[in-house]
């Protein structure tokens, strides 16, 4: 169970940035040399457009049970994880009720693109006072997910 929603809330992200493409965990293959070779067309820069940071919630399957009466088997949800960033541009995660925990801080935007594969593209802008004092430097990284269920 997935839902997206916009967050009116989140601060306002820039609109466009060059986003890197990475492969999901485990799915890094490596060259006669030893080295880790990046360069499928997945993992390229590419620009695309971010209006506003969004929300993801979802629910995982942590068990099965057996429904003799109807004869079919009904999954067990765990309580709701929501990713989101908060007012001070940081994205936490909470578990259900419970207390938000920070997962990255700096983040202008948080984006989340469902698939019609089901696999989740998840992409994240974070910005830092650029060290020369010119500005900010602003950083887009992409991660492909393929959820288990």
């Amino acid at each position: 169970m997935l839902v997206i929603e916009d967050d009116a809330a989140a601060p306002a992200p820039v609109t466009k940035a060059i986003v890197v493409s990475r492969r999901a965990a485990g799915t890094t293959r490596t060259t006669a040399d030893g080295t880790t070779a990046v360069g499928a067309a997945r993992e390229q820069a590419r620009e695309k457009a971010i209006t506003r940071s969004k929300t993801l919630r979802f629910r995982k399957v942590v068990g099965y049970q057996y429904v003799a009466a109807a004869g079919t088997i009904a999954p067990e949800w765990s309580d709701w994880i929501t990713y989101r960033v908060d007012g001070q541009r940081r994205l936490v995660r909470t578990y259900g009720a419970g207390t938000p925990q920070v997962v990255a801080l700096h983040i202008d935007a948080f984006d989340v693109e469902a698939k019609a594969d089901g696999t989740v593209v998840v992409t994240t802008i974070t910005a830092k006072q650029d060290p020369s004092g010119r500005g900010w430097r602003r950083y887009a990284n992409s991660v492909t997910i393929h959820p288990k269920n």
